[in-house]
């Protein structure tokens, strides 16, 4: 690869990354690793966006141009807030083409949307579509892995559903559904709805379809709060009794099509959050997920992946033989694996006599996927669950956190899990599970790759190198 191309794939990396770390809404998927962040070779300033607009039929009916100050390419509110002042009701389907002009800052991304008007009377801001993209044929091929709702007919069918679940429960929304972003692992509007609340849609790829059935099955098991409490040893903290780490409150889920429909929930996101503010939250998640231990095979019936000790050996052993994954490896790294990978049965073995139960993981804990409401803290986020050794949530909670401060919550994690199974080795787990944890990373975004669109690619291609470098090094 060229550098130019190299260059370009740093970038397009990069702001993937950054944008976890500066996404405004709730429902916001969050960063996994801030050292990306060193890697932006401009300050970014403003997205130039195009917006090729479609019908319902896929017919081309012009374009919409516009500059917005968040860049970020999966975020989509302020380019169709844009085009909003235009007169035009739009939804993005899919990102066509993106380039960064690192000489100016500005990122250059290219759209599908969808007009949501009911005729094509009032497309007169279009201007028409240029040339140059409708001489490109590879922007126009289908592919059997294009999301459902990067196809017309598929976002249609979500705000369908949604208005046909609101006039069950005798609501309706008022005004046009507004996204807020859309790429690979979901699309989300924010509703305004007629009794003057607001709701959200959050549409997911099959691979994250069990989110729905996740909450829904966690707030069964959770039953009687203030029961669970009392029954908790980690019930109090510092002397007071901690509040309920709740989850999103659903409307209605879909776990076969992969809808979900929230109420809104008012507060800010917990980025910055120092870390004594998060030790009732630690509490609370640790604790729910000792309760969850004995409910693991009805976890599993919602489809959640297993990565429990021998499903994860056979999974990562699978990984490391595909000759793409060792081809983008530094030498040294290849050897590190090679040595990482041939302990991994005794690395395991030693891991699970440590006392520590497998339950039930979030799989993207971090201070972006907490909202700190006034009712108390809810866990957003819950399409990366699965099953496997608690701690596997430690590196993505302390990657939020100043490397000062990441001792800190380490030792909280450390405490709370001492509280919870008095016996348990638990500092020798922490120390055993960090190049698995890294391992499991990279299966989660391989396992994106093998299913999302080759366009859709240049999200996640360097994620895979990047930790099994990250599990290379830990293991090190």
């Amino acid at each position: 690869m060229c550098a130019a191309a190299l260059r370009d794939a740093a970038v397009r990396d990069a702001l993937i990354h950054v944008s976890h770390l500066c996404s405004r809404e709730p429902w916001r998927r969050g960063p996994r690793e801030h050292g990306e962040l060193n890697r932006m070779p401009c300050e970014l300033n403003k997205k130039h966006a195009t917006l090729v607009v479609c019908d319902g039929d896929t017919n081309l009916l012009g374009s919409f141009v516009c500059e917005v100050p968040l860049p970020w390419p999966q975020e989509t509110s302020d380019v169709l807030a844009a085009a909003r002042a235009a007169g035009l009701e739009l939804a993005v389907l899919r990102l066509l083409q993106q380039h960064l002009d690192d000489a100016t800052g500005v990122l250059h991304c290219t759209y599908l949307a969808l007009s949501l008007q009911s005729s094509n009377t009032s497309l007169s801001a279009l201007a028409p579509v240029p040339d140059n993209l409708l001489a490109d044929d590879q922007l126009w091929i289908d592919h059997p892995l294009r999301l459902r709702y990067a196809r017309p007919s598929g976002l249609v069918s979500d705000l369908a559903w949604v208005d046909e679940q609101l006039a069950a429960r005798g609501r309706r929304r008022s005004g046009c559904a507004q996204q807020q972003r859309t790429w690979n692992l979901s699309c989300v509007f924010r509703l305004q709805l007629d009794d003057g609340s607001e709701a959200w849609l959050k549409s997911v790829p099959p691979f994250f379809a069990h989110e729905g059935s996740v909450i829904d099955c966690v707030q069964r098991l959770d039953g009687d709060a203030s029961s669970a409490l009392a029954t908790s040893a980690l019930a109090t903290v510092d002397g007071a009794l901690r509040p309920q780490l709740r989850l999103p409150q659903l409307l209605a889920f879909d776990g076969a099509a992969g809808r979900l429909l929230m109420t809104h929930c008012e507060g800010p996101l917990m980025w910055g959050a120092r870390p004594a503010a998060w030790r009732p939250i630690i509490a609370a998640h640790v604790d729910r997920q000792l309760r969850l231990q004995p409910h693991v095979a009805e976890l599993f019936a919602l489809g959640l992946p297993d990565w429990r000790a021998a499903a994860l050996l056979v999974s990562l052993r699978a990984l490391c033989a595909r000759p793409g994954v060792q081809s983008a490896l530094a030498l040294d790294v290849r050897s590190g694996l090679a040595r990482l990978m041939a302990s991994l049965p005794e690395r395991l073995d030693a891991l699970q006599a440590c006392g520590l139960p497998d339950t039930l993981v979030h799989g993207d804990l971090h201070q972006g996927n907490v909202i700190a409401s006034a009712a108390g803290p809810v866990l957003l986020d819950w399409g990366d669950a699965g099953v496997g050794m608690p701690l596997f949530d430690l590196p993505g909670l302390c990657h939020g956190f100043p490397a000062d401060d990441q001792p800190q919550v380490r030792a909280m994690v450390a405490d709370a899990w001492r509280r919870a199974c008095p016996g348990a080795r638990v500092d020798a787990a922490m120390r055993l599970i960090a190049p698995l944890a890294e391992l499991r990373q990279a299966l989660i975004y391989q396992h994106f790759l093998d299913n999302i669109e080759p366009a859709e690619h240049h999200y996640h291609a360097a994620d895979v190198p990047a930790r099994l470098t990250a599990a290379a090094h830990a293991a090190a």
